[in-house]
């Protein structure tokens, strides 16, 4: 969802799409704290996952309102903020579950993700409006030709939804789950097969062998990096940006780390 959120906060506004991201993070919360199984526990996750993908478009702000002097300062700001809040909410979650239950955790959340709606609402008023000017400069400049059998829809809405990259959400999608779901079928250094053991009678691994979900990851991987190579109007990655030296080098040493 990150790069999808960044890129959806490009073409329909940052404000918009920030509000949007961070009630699904609340919804996901108060779910979280009325779950009585683990299917259950896991949807409310998954909401709150989508609800993470929030970052990008932060700093996406700070490139719109920060001047370029500043900027290094509030990009390290919000950096040092993600951090730090890893490690609390470690810490304060471990001390709630301890005396209160894992459901608290999940309360807790609740008053810090409206205290965050009230100051996207207050301190980003002036964001989105030159963003969509932006926006709509790029679709007249690209696109505009493709409209004219659309009578019915206001153009530059149509314009703006023609530019999502529907193909490398699809392909991003399915190479990222593939490849999820290869590091979890390892379990206790062996790889999940198609074993008589019962225990893993529910595991996808009994619908799918590895090796298919591992030539799916790899194809989808392919396509997807085909499909944003040749995209030159809205790709949902710029693959020569990310090529870069600086970022690519960043993003290699992130990867480390989160191993």
């Amino acid at each position: 969802m990150t790069p999808i959120s960044g890129k959806l906060s490009d073409l329909f506004g940052r404000k918009s799409i920030l509000t949007v991201i961070i009630l699904i993070y609340t919804i996901g919360a108060i779910l979280g704290g009325f779950s009585k199984d683990i299917y259950f526990l896991l949807f409310a996750r998954i909401l709150q996952g989508v609800g993470i993908s929030f970052f990008p478009i932060a700093y996406s702000i700070i490139k719109d309102i920060f001047p370029a002097k500043k900027m290094a300062i509030g990009q390290g700001i919000v950096t040092s903020m993600f951090a730090s809040g890893a490690v609390l909410g470690i810490l304060f979650g471990g001390l709630i579950i301890q005396n209160y239950s894992g459901n608290m955790t999940f309360y807790s959340l609740i008053p810090v993700s409206g205290i965050l709606l009230i100051l996207v609402a207050r301190l980003t008023n002036k964001i989105d409006v030159e963003n969509i000017e932006n926006t709509a400069q790029v679709i007249s400049n690209t696109i505009g030709s493709r409209t004219h059998s659309h009578n019915n829809l206001d153009k530059s809405i149509w314009k703006t939804i023609t530019l999502f990259d529907v193909k490398g959400v699809i392909l991003l999608v399915v190479s990222i789950t593939s490849i999820l779901l290869i590091f979890t079928s390892f379990h206790n250094g062996t790889i999940i097969n198609n074993s008589s053991d019962k225990t893993k009678s529910d595991s996808i691994f009994n619908i799918l062998s590895w090796p298919i979900i591992l030539v799916i990851g790899v194809t989808s991987i392919f396509l997807f990096l085909v499909v944003e190579r040749r995209n030159n109007v809205s790709p949902l990655i710029d693959l020569k940006l990310l090529a870069h030296r600086s970022i690519l080098l960043s993003n290699i040493l992130s990867i480390s780390v989160g191993f």
